[in-house]
């Protein structure tokens, strides 16, 4: 007996899943501006905003940073806005990104 593809799946990866397929308009490519020393690659130079196709959820998003270019975005240390939202408003890493979304990393500093 087959098992459908919704079997294993629970509701909210379900719904993550749909909004991801949600629109034609949502697949394409968008911005991610990245401020101060964020973006400071390995070789020392920096990365100040990088495209990157989607939809894709935010943890995609940081991993494929992590992998392409060797820098490690902690989400407990930066800010991420997504057309001017804190992701911790939204979803956080399962908020998924779209073409039409204005994303930008921002650094926390703290001092003591």
């Amino acid at each position: 007996m087959k098992e459908d593809n919704m079997g294993n799946r629970s509701p909210s990866s379900a719904r993550e899943s749909d909004e991801m397929e949600a629109t034609p308009a949502s697949h394409g490519f968008t911005q991610i501006k990245i401020i101060g020393n964020l973006g400071r690659l390995p070789s020392g130079s920096v990365l100040d905003s990088v495209q990157i196709q989607t939809p894709k959820t935010l943890r995609q998003v940081l991993s494929e940073l992590g992998e392409e270019y060797g820098i490690q975005l902690r989400r407990d240390s930066i800010l991420v806005l997504i057309n001017g939202v804190e992701a911790n408003a939204l979803s956080d890493l399962e908020t998924v990104v779209t073409s039409e979304d204005k994303v930008v990393f921002i650094p926390m500093f703290h001092g003591g």
